[in-house]
Protein backbone atom coordinates (compact mmCIF):
# COMPACT_ATOMS: atom_id res chain seq x y z
CA UNK A 1 0.00 0.00 0.00
CA UNK A 2 3.20 2.12 0.62
CA UNK A 3 3.99 1.83 -2.98
CA UNK A 4 0.61 2.27 -4.41
CA UNK A 5 0.00 6.03 -2.46
CA UNK A 6 3.48 6.96 -2.41
CA UNK A 7 3.44 10.62 -4.66
CA UNK A 8 7.29 10.43 -4.43
CA UNK A 9 7.75 6.54 -5.46
CA UNK A 10 5.06 7.08 -7.76
CA UNK A 11 6.96 9.72 -10.03
CA UNK A 12 9.47 7.73 -10.15
CA UNK A 13 7.81 4.87 -11.87
CA UNK A 14 6.59 7.10 -13.97
CA UNK A 15 9.20 9.03 -14.84
CA UNK A 16 8.82 10.56 -18.53
CA UNK A 17 12.21 9.24 -19.27
CA UNK A 18 11.32 5.58 -19.36
CA UNK A 19 14.82 4.28 -18.73
CA UNK A 20 14.04 1.09 -16.80
CA UNK A 21 15.90 0.51 -13.46
CA UNK A 22 19.06 -1.61 -13.41
CA UNK A 23 21.16 -3.67 -10.77
CA UNK A 24 24.08 -2.09 -10.42
CA UNK A 25 25.56 -3.82 -7.40
CA UNK A 26 24.98 -6.10 -4.71
CA UNK A 27 26.63 -7.74 -1.28
CA UNK A 28 25.01 -10.88 -0.90
CA UNK A 29 26.48 -14.10 0.72
CA UNK A 30 24.10 -17.25 -0.05
CA UNK A 31 21.47 -15.24 -1.84
CA UNK A 32 20.71 -12.72 0.72
CA UNK A 33 22.37 -9.58 1.39
CA UNK A 34 21.73 -6.18 -0.70
CA UNK A 35 20.61 -5.11 -3.97
CA UNK A 36 21.33 -1.52 -5.38
CA UNK A 37 19.43 -0.44 -8.11
CA UNK A 38 19.39 2.82 -10.19
CA UNK A 39 17.46 4.64 -12.48
CA UNK A 40 18.32 7.72 -14.26
CA UNK A 41 15.29 10.37 -14.40
CA UNK A 42 15.00 13.28 -16.27
CA UNK A 43 16.55 16.41 -15.45
CA UNK A 44 19.75 15.06 -14.74
CA UNK A 45 18.82 12.98 -11.68
CA UNK A 46 18.59 9.51 -10.24
CA UNK A 47 16.22 7.38 -8.01
CA UNK A 48 18.40 4.59 -6.16
CA UNK A 49 16.01 1.35 -4.36
CA UNK A 50 18.55 -0.47 -1.96
CA UNK A 51 16.91 -3.83 -0.93
CA UNK A 52 17.81 -5.86 2.28
CA UNK A 53 16.34 -9.52 1.52
CA UNK A 54 18.16 -10.73 4.46
CA UNK A 55 16.41 -13.49 6.71
CA UNK A 56 17.94 -11.79 10.11
CA UNK A 57 14.53 -11.20 11.77
CA UNK A 58 15.38 -7.50 13.95
CA UNK A 59 18.74 -6.94 13.01
CA UNK A 60 18.68 -3.25 11.30
CA UNK A 61 21.75 -2.85 9.19
CA UNK A 62 23.53 0.63 9.26
CA UNK A 63 26.31 1.32 6.41
CA UNK A 64 27.44 3.81 4.05
CA UNK A 65 26.28 3.69 0.22
CA UNK A 66 29.01 4.85 -1.43
CA UNK A 67 28.37 6.54 -5.12
CA UNK A 68 30.78 3.92 -6.81
CA UNK A 69 28.37 1.53 -5.36
CA UNK A 70 25.41 2.45 -7.10
CA UNK A 71 27.92 3.63 -10.37
CA UNK A 72 26.31 7.56 -9.34
CA UNK A 73 28.35 9.80 -12.36
CA UNK A 74 27.91 12.81 -9.71
CA UNK A 75 30.35 14.30 -7.05
CA UNK A 76 27.41 15.36 -5.08
CA UNK A 77 24.13 15.12 -4.68
CA UNK A 78 20.96 16.31 -2.25
CA UNK A 79 19.47 13.39 -1.17
CA UNK A 80 15.88 12.99 -0.18
CA UNK A 81 14.20 9.72 0.76
CA UNK A 82 11.24 9.18 -0.89
CA UNK A 83 9.21 7.59 1.71
CA UNK A 84 9.57 10.13 4.04
CA UNK A 85 9.70 13.10 2.03
CA UNK A 86 12.63 14.18 4.07
CA UNK A 87 15.89 15.82 2.51
CA UNK A 88 18.82 14.22 4.00
CA UNK A 89 21.08 16.87 2.88
CA UNK A 90 24.19 17.06 0.32
CA UNK A 91 26.60 14.34 0.33
CA UNK A 92 29.81 13.64 -1.57
CA UNK A 93 31.07 10.51 -2.09
CA UNK A 94 28.60 8.25 0.03
CA UNK A 95 25.60 8.66 2.29
CA UNK A 96 24.17 6.83 5.56
CA UNK A 97 21.07 4.13 5.23
CA UNK A 98 19.42 2.01 8.15
CA UNK A 99 17.79 -0.99 6.62
CA UNK A 100 15.42 -3.70 8.65
CA UNK A 101 15.36 -7.35 6.98
CA UNK A 102 13.54 -7.51 3.59
CA UNK A 103 13.39 -3.53 3.74
CA UNK A 104 13.61 -1.35 0.92
CA UNK A 105 15.62 2.15 0.99
CA UNK A 106 14.34 4.51 -2.17
CA UNK A 107 16.38 7.84 -2.48
CA UNK A 108 16.36 10.76 -4.88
Amino acid sequence: VEVLSNPSVIAVSQDPLGIPGRLVHNQTNDGFGLWFWSRQLVHEEVAIAIVDNNEFQGTYQNFNTTFADIDFPYDAANITDLWSGKNLGVFSTQFPVTLAPHDVAMVR
